[in-house]
């Protein structure tokens, strides 16, 4: 759902939550399978993925949430 404010369409917090969660089991994945890889040890990947995933998912919540507050022109302006 989008809501339009000052001319400009702001994603609900709704949103914000569902990309923060899928964003975050993409990149868990990705961390899991690279921190296995350099190590070798499954368990030692399992703990840093999940330590990961909770601290990025509220650090990306965060993040988008403060994007929600930026004011973005309709135009860029190029200078050569």
């Amino acid at each position: 759902m989008t809501i339009k404010k000052r001319g400009l369409y702001m994603t609900s917090k709704k949103r914000s939550l569902f990309k923060t969660i899928t964003w975050r089991a993409t990149a868990t994945t990705t961390t899991l399978a690279l921190v296995f890889m350099l190590s070798g040890q499954m368990k030692f990947a399992g703990t840093v993925a999940l330590l990961e995933l909770f601290i990025k998912m509220f650090i990306y919540y965060l993040h988008e949430r403060a994007w929600e507050n930026v004011e973005v022109k309709d135009t860029i302006e190029y200078h050569i």
